[in-house]
């Protein structure tokens, strides 16, 4: 048997992005139902909703990428640190 390799995650990627906006896809619909005329039909505010999904997706994955790479640099400073390389 070999052994075994702990996973470190590089990047949140479109899995994470899909994922996310299907989570928020239920609440943001039901944001823009709230907040359109009555009069529109309902592919108005789903398509609303859908748009408000997407954006808030993107912000929250962006914001788990930047963590993600900051905690992989730091990881990345302290192995050099330890081993006593100098990175360029």
């Amino acid at each position: 048997m070999g052994k075994s390799k702990s996973f470190r995650l590089e990047a949140a990627g479109w899995g994470f992005l899909g994922v996310t906006v299907l989570i928020l896809l239920g609440p943001c619909i039901y944001f823009a139902f709230q907040i359109t005329a009555d009069h529109y039909s309902w592919n108005v505010p789903a398509g609303i909703g859908l748009v408000f999904a997407v954006i808030l997706g993107a912000i929250i994955t962006f914001i788990a990428n930047t963590i993600i790479q900051r905690n992989n640099s730091a990881r990345e400073k302290a192995a050099a640190k330890s081993t006593g390389k100098k990175k360029k």
